[in-house]
């Protein structure tokens, strides 16, 4: 009966230590994956950028934002900290099926 007992719980434990790995290794390619994309992106974006004088920035505010108008009006005076004065900069807002975008 020992036996029978000792051989269950060596089963129990091998499977927990399976799930656990497979759990780590999920993690891990999740990670990989998003490492893998926002090197994508900066390269798309700096490929797009290579010998134009030309962006165009779009950010979409979430239908859930509790962020207050201050929040948009910091984010502005730290775009023209950054962008300084000398370089025109076009702003553009539209709402489109309830959502707001913003076109810089």
């Amino acid at each position: 009966m020992d036996v029978l007992i000792d051989a269950f719980f060596s089963f129990i434990y091998l499977l927990g230590n399976i799930l656990l790995l497979g759990l780590l290794l999920t993690v891990l390619a999740i990670a990989l994956r998003f490492l893998i994309n926002e090197f994508i992106f900066r390269k798309e974006i700096e490929e797009s950028l290579s010998g134009k004088d030309r962006l165009v920035l779009s950010v979409k505010i979430p239908s859930d934002n509790e962020q207050k108008a201050d929040a948009m009006e910091s984010f502005l005076l730290s775009l023209h900290r950054v962008w300084g004065s000398s370089k025109p900069l076009s702003f553009e807002m539209t709402s489109s099926q309830q959502f707001l975008h913003f076109y810089f």
